[in-house]
């Protein structure tokens, strides 16, 4: 006695009855659930009866496909979000700063690709306000610092007195200085660099005796020649910049050159009345003037020091400054003797 499921295996039973031959189908286990009634010698029934485990109706089995499709669906659902969510803050993020240059940071979460790209978003987002905010007080400064020259121009000619050219020509130099220091920051940025084998003393007494000659006090401190790897433009832009800031903030300016192990030091030094520790923590910034007496009535623009660590950071170098115990403010450029690592 066959079950229902079992009945419908019936030819799939016959095929495998017929592997056997005729003489062998008494031996063959029977598939599925049987029951078997002998009727003994002494006319008692002996019965002897198989379940075959339970099957799992159509229904069940549909059941089952669906539950582990929906199991599915749900699990990609959730790898979808983890990627969807970030993708919609980085979209959202880039709206806004389309419409509003400002940091906007987005989280660093999701898979890892999806991570990679906010975090070069973020970076990316930072150096656009940094370059934009730097341009905008470029201008500013320039607006600024181009204002007082002009006025004194405008009033010179104005009164149209003897001495006008002779002041209209000492300003429109002032202007020409403060725009040539400007054009010498916005090039120093692009960083475009020509490294080759140079000697930093010969370099230094070239710059010191050229200012020498154009009336400024310098004093250079001659050494043994130092060979490095370097761009020899913005080296004598540095150099420029140090002797020229200590002159006019200090008075004069004293040169040194010497090698320590595998790096060079510059240092340029002055008699004048130093820094506070605030001022030297800002003096880098572009643009900053610790006081009236550094400010553009005498042709600054508060970009010196500016080049000065860029030119060193080209390099791979830095800039220490610091106030000397006898009075005055030391400034220390270190550069690597064989360029940037």
């Amino acid at each position: 006695m066959l079950d229902e499921d079992d009945r419908e295996n019936g030819p799939e039973y016959e095929k495998r009855l017929a592997l056997y031959g005729e003489e062998e189908r008494s031996s063959l286990a029977i598939d599925g659930a049987f029951q078997v009634a002998v009727q003994r010698q002494d006319d008692r029934w002996l019965i002897i009866s198989h379940e075959s485990a339970p099957r799992l109706g159509y229904l069940r089995i549909l059941a089952l496909r669906v539950t582990l499709v929906g199991i599915l669906v749900l699990i990609c659902l959730w790898f979808a979000s983890r990627i969807v969510r970030p993708l919609q803050n980085l979209a959202g993020a880039a709206n806004r700063f389309a419409g509003s240059i400002e940091i906007n940071s987005i989280p660093l979460e999701g898979p890892d690709e999806v991570r990679t790209v906010a975090a070069a978003f973020n970076r990316m987002n930072e150096q656009i306000v940094a370059y934009l905010t730097e341009r905008t007080t470029m201008l500013l400064a320039i607006a600024h610092d181009l204002r007082m020259p002009l006025a004194r121009i405008r009033f010179q000619n104005a009164l149209g007195s003897p001495n006008a050219c002779t002041s209209i020509g000492r300003d429109i130099g002032q202007m020409e200085r403060m725009i040539g220091t400007m054009l010498q920051f916005a090039e120093g940025k692009g960083g475009r660099t020509e490294m080759d084998t140079l000697d930093l003393p010969s370099l230094a007494d070239a710059v010191v005796q050229n200012l020498i000659d154009s009336g400024s006090d310098v004093e250079f401190e001659q050494t043994a020649p130092i060979t490095l790897i370097g761009d020899q433009v913005l080296l004598k832009r540095m150099l420029e910049n140090l002797i020229d800031n200590a002159v006019k903030y200090g008075g004069s300016a004293r040169v040194v050159t010497e090698k320590e192990g595998s790096v060079v030091h510059v240092e340029v030094s002055d008699d004048g009345p130093g820094m506070t520790s605030e001022q030297i923590a800002w003096a880098c910034e572009p643009f900053y003037r610790a006081d009236s007496s550094r400010g553009s009535e005498r042709g600054g623009t508060g970009l010196g020091l500016t080049i000065v660590e860029m030119v060193a950071s080209v390099h791979g170098g830095s800039v220490n400054i610091q106030n000397r115990n006898t009075g005055g403010l030391a400034v220390r450029v270190t550069l690597p003797l064989h360029g940037k690592a």
